[in-house]
């Protein structure tokens, strides 16, 4: 398949916010309600504000490029006591994290949202691996530029 990644803030830059609702607003996910609900009433939303940033990937279906999948990725601080780790884990640990009142904070990419548009059975032409492979090759991308 040859699907195009697209950021929805290229669309929204590109198009204008009222463009990029109307390209969300053909996105379906009826067995998991909450990555719908994400994607058509939130992820504008996130984006503006620097929360997270959504991913679309798009494939050509009957003549037209439609949104297939999305992921979304957002920054996160994961914190650990010391006393749950080990001391291999603690040392490991210390080269890229800090020790603060007994915790250790990692700052770490989340994939916060991912999900398959069935709309027309369009889930039918991505597979959850190649939705991943996009998101961990992003994941690389920001752990290049910025650590992690």
């Amino acid at each position: 398949m040859s699907y195009n990644l697209i950021a929805l803030q290229d669309i929204i830059e590109e198009l204008g916010e009222d463009s990029a609702k109307e390209i969300l607003s053909g996105f379906s996910c009826p067995i998991n309600k909450d990555v719908e609900d994400f994607l058509l009433h939130k992820a504008i939303l996130f984006n503006r504000q620097g929360l997270s940033m959504t991913h679309l990937i798009f494939d050509q279906y009957k003549s037209e490029n439609r949104l297939v999948a999305y992921f979304t990725l957002a920054q996160k601080i994961i914190s650990c006591s010391k006393d749950f780790l080990s001391r291999s884990m603690q040392d490991r640990i210390k080269r890229f994290s800090q020790l603060e009142n007994g915790y250790y904070t990692v700052p770490a990419v989340l994939l916060a949202q991912i999900g398959k548009n069935y709309t027309d059975g369009l889930d039918k032409l991505i597979k959850g691996e190649e939705i991943l492979s996009f998101a961990l090759d992003a994941v690389g991308v920001v752990h290049t530029l910025i650590g992690g």
